[in-house]
């Protein structure tokens, strides 16, 4: 009998939960023209959804005049495009950045990393922490094909203190290439050239302790933790939002008075004390 797996358990009440306050921010939270790319691609997406999900977001807004124009002008769509279905459903949506006719084995984890670094660069732990689990995903099913294109991407879009960009060093470290192709073979002359080429990548590796993961993958559900970044659960991030706009009173009072979305808001900020009867 398989047993239930704990991990998968925590997983699907996060996205449980981030789908139920989407639906209830969703209904009355006003869309905002945001402006990306060199060609001023829009997306009309909810203001307070953005803000939930994003620190670069709820800084620009607090800034922003009401009228005011918010673009990010070196942004690819596609990329954007991924953020903000994420922030809508909970999912992670790998739309194709290269030319088809450019894909090949691994070119899934070159779009993973591109994507960590825009949730970086959103101040969007929680989206980056998706990318984590996307890639520890697509290892599970492969097994961490190696590719070169794909490591050398990490190591180019990533800064050293990207947790995506230790998942994956640590997955090459766990892997050994250069020790388990066999010397003088195609593989082996490739990734000794490529270690070469980044010798501050080479030598990260090697002092890397692979007795740290217990005889399991660094991309197994065990060491999941160690590569997440920190983020505030998006229950508490949603209080924090509420009250940056109306103090509890001003929200029970026109709870009182019929106000459905005060109805609703109040019932998520008392929902501790709910629990406790």
């Amino acid at each position: 009998m398989n047993l239930p797996n704990p991990l998968e358990h925590v997983i699907s009440r996060d996205l449980y939960i981030h789908r139920d306050i989407t639906a209830k921010v969703t209904l009355f939270s006003p869309t905002v023209p945001i402006f990306v790319g060199f060609d001023g691609q829009v997306f009309h997406l909810r203001k307070d959804l953005l803000a939930l999900h994003s620190e670069y977001f709820r800084t620009q807004f607090a800034k922003l005049k009401e009228d005011g124009k918010l673009a990010i002008s070196d942004v690819d769509p596609r990329q954007f495009a991924s953020f903000a279905i994420w922030i809508e459903t909970g999912l992670l949506a790998r739309l194709t950045i290269h030319k088809p006719t450019d894909w090949s084995a691994g070119l899934e984890h070159v779009h993973l990393d591109v994507l960590s670094e825009l949730g970086r660069r959103l101040g969007a732990p929680g989206f980056q922490n998706a990318c984590v689990d996307g890639f520890r995903s697509t290892c599970k099913v492969s097994n961490m094909l190696l590719d070169i294109s794909a490591v050398e991407s990490m190591h180019m879009n990533c800064g050293k203190e990207s947790k995506f960009r230790m998942l994956v060093t640590h997955s090459v470290a766990w892997k050994r290439p250069c020790a388990e192709f066999e010397e003088g073979s195609k593989d082996h002359k490739t990734w000794s050239e490529f270690l070469r080429m980044w010798p501050d990548l080479a030598v990260e590796i090697a002092t890397i302790n692979s007795n740290r993961w217990n005889g399991k993958n660094p991309w197994d559900d065990e060491h999941r933790v160690m590569y997440m970044e920190d983020e505030i659960p998006l229950a508490e991030q949603w209080d924090k939002h509420i009250l940056s706009c109306r103090n509890i009173q001003e929200i029970k009072k026109a709870a009182a008075g019929g106000c459905v979305r005060s109805v609703i808001e109040l019932d998520h900020l008392q929902r501790n004390d709910r629990n406790k009867r």
